[in-house]
């Protein structure tokens, strides 16, 4: 028997704030998080988003001036 899939969905929108700078405002960053697993393999599902998280983080430090 397939076991039901699960979905855990977050998401950050960004938005320009005009009164954050005075050199015509501050966009935020975006960031959504999406993990899709079968019913009660949360063990695999939290290691594989912990698996993403750092290297979408590797990504971010590599983008630093």
């Amino acid at each position: 028997m397939t076991r039901p899939r699960v979905t855990a969905h977050h998401e950050i929108e960004a938005f320009t704030d005009e009164r954050q700078c005075t050199d015509g405002g501050h966009t935020t960053p975006s960031v959504e998080v999406r993990v899709d697993f079968d019913l009660h393999d949360h063990i695999t599902a939290l290691a594989q988003l912990d698996t993403a998280v750092a290297k979408v983080k590797a990504q971010i430090e590599e983008a630093k001036p």
